[in-house]
């Protein structure tokens, strides 16, 4: 009974690893394939200005273009303050990899799945 259970512990590591690197195939293609839109952004954080409530603004742009007067839309003020509320505003050009994440996350479910074994154990019939 113990060499089957070792061998039943084995088999479920080997096809747990093996969904794990088809994840991690078909990841990398989706990669090659082309770049995912949400994986560049530019994030503004622009601070309280006059009657204007502090506010963050996102939005999917090239690094060229990642300033205020690119991302803030719509312009909370009007005219010459325009040029105010923008230099008070924080842009920042932001470059993440989704599949990194989706690869990490896939793994991480896979070890929770995986963590107590004999937990799944079955105690024959009651």
């Amino acid at each position: 009974m113990a060499t089957l259970w070792g061998g039943l512990l084995r088999l479920g590591s080997m096809l747990s690893l093996s969904c794990l690197a088809l994840s991690v195939l078909l990841l990398v293609q989706l990669t090659d394939a082309a770049k995912n839109f949400e994986d560049v952004r530019c994030k503004c954080i622009c601070p309280p200005y006059k009657e204007n409530s502090g506010h963050i603004y996102n939005k999917n742009i090239s690094q060229k273009d990642c300033d205020c007067l690119h991302v803030v839309e719509p312009m909370p003020v009007r005219g010459p303050d325009v040029e105010a509320y923008c230099l008070r505003c924080e842009c920042k050009y932001e470059e993440r990899s989704s599949v990194t994440i989706k690869v990490k996350y896939t793994w991480s479910l896979d070890k929770t799945e995986n963590l107590n074994p004999l937990s799944k154990r079955d105690n024959g019939p009651a």
